[in-house]
């Protein structure tokens, strides 16, 4: 078996008339690849190397064990919100391949981080209405349907149009007008 780019001797010892023989291999890593090759060896301990075939396989993917983390909202616009987050680092996939998938208000968006540049990224801007209410939250995916956990659910509200709203939070609608306090009128 060929492990990082070196092989590894697993030897099976031959019964006489076994039609068939079988192999567990342990300790190998979820979402790798691996390369396998069978080569007898005679009563001497020679063998010939020269055209045995190699099999590759891939090991399957496990549980991703980290979302996206420092997830940052910047809602002080009134037509989008901008996400930011850094991705997993690789060793956390448990796989060959990963998305994150930012869910807003229940559509989700997917960027590969397999293949940087196809549509990596660790940004997302959210065309909104001012005053709109959104629900944001991510995770990591595998092409074999394994799933980090969530991030925290933000629920979030774009800016007013022509307000600035507090990162992480949400103001309230102004009024405008007048106040009419003891008779007197009191301008706003």
């Amino acid at each position: 078996m060929k492990l990082n780019e070196s092989w590894v001797k697993v030897v099976v010892v031959a019964v006489p008339k076994a039609p068939k023989y079988s192999r567990t291999l342990h300790g190998l890593r979820s979402g790798d690849a691996y390369e396998v090759r069978v080569l007898v060896i005679d009563s001497d301990g020679k063998f010939r190397e020269t055209g045995s075939l190699t099999t590759t396989f891939r090991t399957l993917c496990g549980r991703p064990t980290s979302p996206p983390t420092n997830v940052k909202i910047d809602n002080s616009s009134a037509d989008s919100v901008l996400l930011t987050w850094e991705n997993p680092p690789r060793e956390s996939w448990l796989c060959w391949s990963a998305n994150v998938t930012l869910e807003v208000n229940g559509t989700t968006e997917s960027f590969n981080l397999t293949e940087p540049g196809v549509n990596a990224t660790d940004r997302f801007v959210v065309p909104t209405r001012p005053f709109t209410d959104l629900t944001v939250r991510l995770r990591l995916d595998t092409p074999e349907g394994t799933s980090s956990q969530w991030t925290r659910l933000w629920t979030i509200r774009s800016a007013e149009d022509g307000q600035e709203s507090r990162a992480h939070g949400t103001t309230g609608p102004t009024l405008s007008g007048r106040l009419v306090h003891r008779g007197k009128a009191l301008a706003t």
